[in-house]
């Protein structure tokens, strides 16, 4: 056992030493509390006083400071140690303060795989942390359950145990919608199956929900006269969009699963070194000065929509370009800084769902991050990620492709503090063995995006019409139009019609 674990420390202390490289420098900067405590901590990790490290991390994290390295060697401690249940606390604390729900579920788990079998007392406090997690923030009471019985199955006379079975079965008990929705996936090309699905949660008092299916099914075609009579009576005829900007809450709900907010959070601090390493212009779309539509003479209703967008969204109003070829269109040029596109359809149209759905859609690219991740080729986001991942752990990895060097390049012009956070970054994104598909994580933002606008413009054949221009209609649209998480999240925003 202490040999695995001093095989474990020689592996991390390199990565260790690397990503806090800078933290001398950083301490001698700003002198603040959270830098000395942190400090220790990794002087305590380093001197193999494991305990007294997480007790230095934990209080970083209460700092609430650059809490993304806290972040990592918390996930080292349990690495190393997973019986280590303050470690887990302090990481359920911050990932959930932060949003990054999906994140914790992945923690969990891995600590779960590492200690299977033991049938301890931390292996039913972690099947209790997930089903809970399942429960409470993601809404999946069937993965709820299924982790509620593996700690009953360790430990069935456990007082937790039988607590969060009580509150399991009085859930399902209470949430008939559960197994209504379980139908919807079947139903939704079947007017008669679909036409009940929708009566059983009106009858169930569910009427958001049963406004959302019949809406799916009218913008399918399968709508019957009753559910084409329900979503004329309530659907959303002109624009509510919500007074306040979108929270870390919500967007745990709104993100697609393959849109992790880790990868996410690192393309935007090393999204100069993108632009740096592959520059798009907007003379690379065609674009020029004369094309840049004034904003005093923007359209009112135009302006106004993206105002209200960019508000909630929490992104900056871009200048618009006008080409007149794209129609209803709206979209991005990943440029630096990024500019929104328009025909003149979309600039003359008013203000209805089915603007503020293109609208929204197009600015949830106007992070820089997400604007060149949806815009640049996988090789070269690699490059980039793989470059920070040197620079922190010192390895040669990747060191072979033909961008390396000029990855290298641009990623050291980054300022300080952003290298430092990309290399905690990329060390906890690369050290996991959970590989690294950023192919994957482009697709999934075109996927968010669309649900974003399917929220904000609160019309479901509106989106879908929407996104039918761009493209063909993807599946997790349509699954995600009635699902338990946009019930909740209208609801939350004020945006229900039952």
């Amino acid at each position: 056992m202490l040999e695995s674990l001093r095989q474990l420390m020689t592996k991390l202390r390199s990565r260790e030493a690397a990503a806090v490289s800078a933290a001398p420098a950083a301490a001698a900067r700003d002198g603040t509390e959270y830098r000395t405590v942190f400090d220790a901590g990794i002087a305590a990790f380093k001197a193999g006083r494991y305990e007294g490290a997480v007790g230095y991390f934990e209080r970083c994290v209460e700092l609430r400071s650059d809490d993304a390295e806290a972040l990592f060697h918390l996930e080292r401690a349990i690495d190393l140690d997973p019986m280590r249940t303050d470690a887990v606390k302090a990481i359920e604390q911050l990932l959930v303060a932060r949003g990054e729900l999906r994140r914790y579920e992945k923690v969990l788990k891995r600590l779960l795989f590492r200690l299977r079998g033991r049938g301890s007392n931390v292996e039913v406090k972690a099947w209790l942390r997930l089903a809970e997690l399942y429960f409470d923030q993601l809404e999946d009471p069937e993965a709820g359950a299924a982790a509620a019985a593996n700690a009953r199955r360790i430990s069935p006379h456990d007082n937790d145990v039988a607590r969060l079975l009580l509150r399991t079965s009085a859930r399902l008990r209470r949430d008939t919608l559960e197994p209504i929705r379980a139908g919807w996936r079947e139903a939704l090309g079947d007017p008669r199956s679909g036409a009940a699905l929708v009566k059983s949660a009106e009858s169930h008092g569910h009427l958001d929900a049963a406004f959302l299916a019949a809406s799916t099914m009218v913008a399918l075609g399968t709508a019957d006269p009753h559910m084409a009579s329900l979503y004329e009576q309530r659907r959303v005829r002109g624009v509510v969009i919500p007074a306040s900007t979108l929270g870390r809450e919500h967007w745990a709900m709104l993100r697609h699963k393959d849109d992790a907010v880790e990868l996410g959070a690192m393309m935007e601090l090393v999204a100069p070194a993108v632009h740096a390493l592959a520059p798009m212009t907007l003379a690379d779309s065609d674009l020029d000065s004369g094309m840049l539509v004034d904003e005093l003479d923007m359209p009112a209703p135009f302006a106004r929509l993206r105002q209200l967008c960019a508000d909630v969204l929490g992104v900056p109003a871009a200048p618009v370009y006008a080409r007149v070829e794209l129609g209803t269109q709206i979209h991005v040029v990943a440029a630096n800084p990024p500019v929104l596109i328009a025909g003149d359809e979309a600039l003359t149209a008013p203000e209805r769902p089915e603007l503020v759905y293109r609208l929204v859609r197009a600015m949830t690219f106007l992070w820089p991050g997400r604007a060149v991740g949806g815009s640049r080729p996988g090789r070269v986001l690699r490059a980039i990620v793989l470059a920070v991942f040197r620079e922190a752990s010192g390895s040669e990895i990747g060191i072979d492709d033909p961008l390396a060097s000029n990855a290298a390049d641009v990623v050291s012009m980054l300022p300080a503090t952003k290298r430092v956070q990309a290399r905690a970054a990329a060390l906890r994104l690369l050290s996991r063995g959970d590989g690294l598909n950023l192919s994957l994580w482009a697709r999934s933002l075109s996927r968010t995006a669309d649900r974003a606008g399917m929220l904000l413009c609160g019309d479901v054949p509106a989106a879908f019409a929407g996104a039918k221009e761009i493209g063909e209609l993807d599946r997790d649209l349509m699954e995600f139009a009635y699902s338990a998480a946009h019930v909740k999240l209208r609801a939350q925003l004020g945006l229900s019609r039952g």
